[in-house]
C-alpha cells in the first residue's frame, strides 16, 4: 500500500510540475496556493471525526514538513485551524517550491489504511486521486 501512495503522490506531483512549468511566476504562486488549499480542504473534510482531534491536527508548512501535533485540539478548533492553514498558504511566494500538508498524530497512518469506518478508503489516497483528476481536467 505504501508503494501505491508514493506512486499517486509522484503522479500528482508530475501534474503540478506540468502546470508550474507552463506558468509565469505569479501565476505559479496562485496555482500552488489554489492546489494547496483545495487539497487541505479535501483531506480535512474526509477525516473521520470522533472528538475532532484528528481533523484539527492537519497542518500546513511551506518548504518543509509540518511537524506539530496537539492532542488537546477538538472539533471546536477546526475552523480556527482552517483559518491558520489559509494564512500559511497565503504566505507561499515566488521563491517557494513546496507546500507540505501533514497530520502527525500517532494513529494517522492507521486511519489512512482503514481503521475508521467513517473513512475506510483513507483521506490522503482518495484526495490524491481526486486532485489528479482535477489537474488532468484542467490540463486539457
Amino acid at each position: 500500500m505504501a508503494g501505491k501512495n508514493a506512486e499517486f503522490a509522484r503522479s500528482f506531483q508530475e501534474q503540478v510540475n506540468f502546470f508550474v512549468k507552463k506558468s509565469v511566476p505569479e501565476a505559479r504562486v496562485l496555482l500552488m496556493k489554489k492546489i494547496g488549499m483545495e487539497f487541505y480542504r479535501r483531506l480535512t473534510l474526509k477525516s473521520p471525526v470522533d472528538t475532532g482531534r484528528f481533523r484539527a491536527n492537519w497542518g500546513i508548512d511551506i518548504g518543509s514538513p509540518y511537524e506539530e501535533q496537539d492532542a488537546t485540539l477538538t472539533a471546536k478548533d477546526w475552523a480556527q485551524r482552517e483559518m491558520f492553514a489559509q494564512l500559511k498558504i497565503d504566505s507561499f511566494g515566488v521563491s517557494d517550491t513546496q507546500i507540505w500538508i501533514c497530520n502527525n498524530l500517532p494513529y494517522s497512518n492507521r486511519l489512512e489504511y482503514g481503521w475508521s469506518k467513517q473513512a475506510p478508503q483513507g483521506m490522503v489516497r482518495t484526495s490524491l486521486l481526486e486532485m489528479k483528476e482535477w489537474a488532468n481536467a484542467r490540463r486539457r
